[in-house]
């Protein structure tokens, strides 16, 4: 069986881990980006440093020869353009060989870095293929040694075991990754300057009038800044480890948390399923407090509360019919038991035991009938097996009962107003309305005065066939009415010569019940008049 505490932990359990695992990945990959981001904008940092210190210069040498060709070669009125135009291409030719780049910035103002190391290391490419500066000269150029070197390249993928090489001139700011096999990640930025110039004002402009537009006089430089990124992921390394465990002790304090929560949430179930626990047959009477309970848990006390007090009704209904088939069986058992003492005290009386005999076999049948009566009612109440409504005529149902019940009637001197017609039919269970009917007559002659005549008739009112039973009741009055369907009333001076404690109207009126047959009381002119109200044939 599943428990709902188990449930809730485990949809809770498994809706924290995937939130905290969606909110480490989110903030892990918030920081990896900025680490790399600040730690790429120290490299570009780096790098335009670096690119500012570049400047032009003249090779000693060929200076002399370069100013007085560079003065030749501006325009002047008073020259011979052809001259000037031969200044011009033998400047430029010298260009070529005696102008150069030149890193004016000191390298011991950067950060030293070796081969192994994670700072940064820079190298100035001049082209074609000419490196101006490496900053990893100090420690040992790489060509002295030999092998492969981490050599920055320009949009060139890289990996393990592979230099990346020169290839096409990159963009600027053209971020590049270069592996080698016994060096950790590095990562590289590359910054292209298109056009270096002379330091010096004068030259400068001199030189920007004699070049004009032309590409080649120009000349390109590019910078590569790498940095190793072995102390990123080691700072990546340690925030995964922090978020794991901080998400860890999170995860084991909401965990704590959640138990509690729950524990606490489901403790109205807990206390309800322990007054449900508490509840046996001798407390059919109590009751769920839905107060106490919360909105979510009211509706289910309310129909546990509901199935209760079914329940005892249904219990009670059992107990009263148990009841009633006792008191039922009480009188007919005592008269046999008369009728067979005086029958065994006069054994040689051959009327008397004839008499007996006729005796204890009505008695006999009026019990077989009231179980009959009762076995069909509770197994209807209980949906075992419904009753049979089938058309009978009960004109002869009531004669038959009065003849049955003629030795008691005799005995109190009372007579049968019989104003039934030849017939009435009705939809009935044979068995239940000869039950009642017997019933009603025999707690007629039972409380009528000795002497009185009790009356029956019928009628038809409200769609239905009526049957009145009436005798005169002296001793009560119009209150005492409505108590008659109650098990054991009496009315203390009408009812205290009978022995029957009031129980032969609560029988009717349950056998009523079930067999769909209004049985009203009523008392019209002190006369106690029972009406039965039997469904008529279609």
């Amino acid at each position: 069986m599943r428990s709902i505490r188990g449930r809730l932990l485990g949809w809770l359990g498994v809706g924290l881990l995937v939130l905290f695992a969606v909110a480490g990945v989110l903030i892990y990959g918030a920081v990896k980006d900025r680490v790399e981001t600040d730690f790429e904008n120290e490299l570009k940092a780096l790098a335009r440093t670096i690119a500012a210190g570049l400047e032009l210069e003249i090779d000693p040498e060929h200076r002399a020869e370069a100013q007085r060709l560079g003065s030749l070669a501006i325009p002047d009125p008073n020259r011979d353009e052809s001259d000037r135009l031969e200044a011009r291409r033998k400047l430029r030719k010298l260009a070529a060989k005696a102008f150069r780049v030149r890193f004016a910035l000191d390298r011991a103002a950067f950060p030293a870095a070796t081969y192994y190391d994670d700072s940064p290391y820079f190298l100035v490419h001049v082209l074609p293929h000419r490196t101006l500066v490496d900053s990893l000269w100090p420690a040992g150029f790489p060509e002295e040694v030999g092998g492969p070197y981490p050599m920055p390249g320009p949009l060139v993928p890289g990996g393990p075991d592979e230099v990346v090489g020169f290839g096409k001139e990159p963009d600027l700011d053209d971020v590049v990754d270069a592996y080698v096999s016994d060096k950790p990640p590095v990562h590289g930025v590359a910054r292209r300057v298109a056009d270096v110039r002379f330091r010096d004002p004068g030259w400068d402009a001199m030189w920007l009038r004699i070049r004009g537009d032309d590409p080649s006089l120009r000349k390109t430089a590019h910078v590569y800044v790498v940095g190793g990124l072995g102390g990123v992921n080691r700072l990546l390394a340690q925030v995964r480890a922090g978020l794991f465990f901080s998400g860890i002790a999170l995860a084991l304090l909401i965990a704590l948390t959640a138990w509690w929560v729950v524990r606490k949430g489901l403790g109205p179930v807990t206390d309800l399923s322990e007054q449900v626990a508490a509840l046996d047959a001798r407390s059919l009477g109590q009751r769920i407090d839905e107060s106490s309970l919360p909105v979510e848990l009211a509706p289910i006390a309310h129909q546990l509360n509901a199935a209760l007090e079914r329940i005892e009704h249904s219990v009670d209904r059992e107990r009263r019919t148990a009841a009633h088939i006792a008191h039922e069986l009480r009188t007919p058992i005592a008269e046999l038991q008369s009728i067979t003492e005086i029958a065994r005290k006069w054994p040689d009386e051959a009327e008397l035991q004839s008499r007996a005999v006729k005796d204890s076999h009505d008695v006999a049948l009026h019990m077989g009938r009231v179980v009959a009566a009762l076995l069909k009612v509770a197994r209807a109440g209980s949906g075992e097996a419904p009753l049979a409504l089938d058309t009978l005529d009960v004109v002869p149902l009531v004669r038959n009962a009065w003849e049955g019940l003629g030795g008691a009637a005799g005995e109190r001197s009372q007579a049968l107003d019989d104003g039934l017609p030849d017939a009435l039919p009705v939809k009935s269970d044979r068995d239940v309305a000869e039950a009642v009917v017997a019933s009603l007559l025999k707690n007629a002659i039972q409380h009528a005065p000795p002497g009185s005549t009790v009356r029956v008739g019928a009628a038809e009112a409200n769609g239905r066939a009526a049957l009145t039973i009436a005798n005169p009741a002296p001793d009560l009055d119009a209150d005492d009415v409505a108590h008659m369907a109650e098990a054991f009333w009496r009315k203390d001076e009408a009812r205290t010569h009978s022995d029957e404690g009031g129980l032969g109207l609560t029988l009717a009126f349950e056998l009523c019940r079930s067999a769909d047959i209004e049985l009203v009381p009523a008392l019209e002119d002190g006369y106690l008049v029972l009406t039965l109200g039997f469904p008529v044939p279609a």
